[in-house]
């Protein structure tokens, strides 16, 4: 690592994300972290996202292998920061978010914050937070008890650590396996209450709550690959 390298790579995975992706970069670009790289990885995009990324200061990097994991994966192989963030295309991070993050991280190695879904329609909002309440409270009890649940577009890790554990698993719920090789390496994330991302609600409006509840529970217990199940992660 030179003196001259960013503490702090934010890594975006981005598919066809022309739209939401200046609202991302202006809440990282508003961060107060001082030195910070962004990078975008362009998944196949067949829009304006690279563009977008270029004219909003992101250093693009493309990823042929479809897939967030890949997408995330890629990313990282170019990053210099010393440590990661993750975050994904539709996410706004709070004011606060890195500054929050890294003193945890520095201890750590590894943190992880929590999400909620931005809906204008207050009984959805209510609805499709449910997952959010209870993710956030299965990520409190493992902070408690020394375990690993990581919300994957919202962590912060060492570089060295990330690539050391072969980084994200190649299937959907990457981050639920990508936690489980941390834990056989001994390795726990702590939870951050100021890492706060905010995240669209269109996966749930395009393919129904109950059936995306469905995937990512199943995906817990069974490895579907990307490849095969070639989830639109940033449409949907």
């Amino acid at each position: 690592m030179t003196s001259n390298s960013p503490r702090v790579s934010v890594i975006i995975p981005a598919f066809n994300e022309e739209r939401s992706l200046t609202d991302c970069l202006d809440a990282i670009q508003a961060l107060s972290t001082a030195s910070l790289e962004v990078i975008v990885v362009d998944n196949n995009s067949t829009d304006r996202t690279a563009y977008v990324a270029e004219t909003n200061g992101a250093r693009v990097i493309p990823c042929r292998v479809q897939g967030i994991a890949a997408a995330r994966n890629e990313g990282a192989k170019h990053a210099k920061g010393e440590f990661l963030a993750f975050i994904d295309a539709d996410g706004k991070a709070s004011r606060g978010w890195l500054d929050a993050a890294l003193p945890v991280a520095e201890r750590s190695g590894v943190v992880t914050g929590w999400n909620y879904f931005r809906e204008t329609n207050p009984i959805l909002a209510l609805y499709f937070n449910t997952y959010s309440m209870v993710f956030f409270i299965l990520q409190m009890l493992s902070s408690f008890l020394a375990g690993t649940v990581i919300a994957g577009n919202n962590m912060v890790i060492r570089r060295n650590l990330f690539m050391s554990a072969g980084g994200f698993p190649c299937y959907v719920g990457e981050d639920v396996k990508f936690a489980r090789i941390l834990a056989a390496r001994k390795e726990s994330a702590s939870f951050c209450l100021g890492m706060k991302v905010s995240y669209s609600s269109r996966r749930f409006r395009k393919q129904g709550f109950l059936r995306t509840m469905k995937v990512w529970i199943s995906s817990v217990f069974t490895d579907i690959s990307e490849q095969d199940y070639r989830i639109d992660y940033t449409r949907s």
